[in-house]
């Protein structure tokens, strides 16, 4: 992709007759806006992490990768220990879930931000499945309103079985 991205600007300038430092500079600059505008640099990600589908989620699991859209706040709070935890629901193409985020990285989130959630994991809470954002874990927002989901299944709806297995260990 961006392959293809330098060679057709690198066409264009040269088809202008600009010198090759001058297409140098243009280049260096489109990186620099293309960083700021989307969040991040495609160097950044790297591919070969397996992004995790929401319906495929189930508790116990770990060092999960997600690409989704925050479709609601759904709550905020303050611990005892005066941790701001914000809880997000956020969706894919196979469904929705709770994303519960502590302290910082939870305030710049907002409805409609598309967002990579790495090294993350799941848990249940009152027999609702729920991604936590752990310590090693980070979100990106990569980009925001425009990708397609759906909002069922929700997996965070309270599950007996989740409840049942809670009591049992």
């Amino acid at each position: 992709y961006e392959q293809n991205i330098y060679f057709f600007f690198r066409e264009f300038f040269f088809n202008l007759g600009f010198e090759h430092s001058i297409f140098s500079i243009f280049f260096v600059n489109f990186r620099i806006i293309q960083t700021f505008i989307m969040g991040y640099s495609i160097n950044h990600i790297n591919m070969a992490d397996k992004i995790e589908s929401i319906k495929d989620l189930k508790p116990q699991m770990s060092k999960i990768n997600l690409i989704g859209i925050v479709i609601e706040v759904v709550t905020r709070y303050l611990t005892k220990d005066n941790h701001d935890i914000r809880l997000f629901r956020i969706a894919d193409r196979t469904g929705t879930i709770n994303v519960c985020i502590y302290d910082e990285p939870g305030t710049y989130i907002q409805t409609g931000d598309i967002c990579r959630l790495t090294r993350c994991y799941t848990s249940t809470h009152k027999g609702s499945l729920t991604v936590y954002l752990g310590r090693n874990g980070k979100i990106t927002k990569i980009g925001e309103f425009c990708m397609s989901f759906v909002e069922s299944p929700n997996m965070s709806e309270p599950d007996p079985s989740y409840q049942m297995a809670a009591m049992n260990s």
